[in-house]
């Protein structure tokens, strides 16, 4: 990876670096350094659902693009912290969960 004086742009090299071997079978992971908590997770995924919120209302991004990054942040989401079933959808929510990871599983 190449070296940054910018936080953001060695976050966007190593993101770079990691995606192409990660979406291609087992993710590379590294030794647990005890400096992210559940909690600290949760906040940051917060903050990429805003972010990319915020891209599909103003329309800078592809519809279909934001609703694929959006079931995407579930997928983590229930990972990190399982979502409370919502109101009536528990089953088609369910459902929903389980076609994303499917997707993901056999892409």
């Amino acid at each position: 990876m190449q070296r940054q004086t910018d936080s953001g742009d060695r976050a966007l090299g190593m993101m770079q670096l990691l995606a192409p071997m990660d979406s291609g079978g087992l993710p590379h992971e590294g030794p647990d350094r005890g400096i992210v908590e559940r909690t600290d997770a949760l906040k940051a995924l917060a903050q990429v659902f805003a972010v990319v919120d915020s891209a599909l209302q103003d329309r800078r991004i592809d519809p279909d693009a934001g609703k694929h990054a959006m079931r995407m942040l579930v997928v983590v989401r229930e990972r990190i912290c399982p979502i409370p079933d919502p109101p009536g959808d528990e089953a088609l929510f369910r459902a929903d969960l389980q076609e994303a990871v499917d997707a993901l599983r056999t892409s």
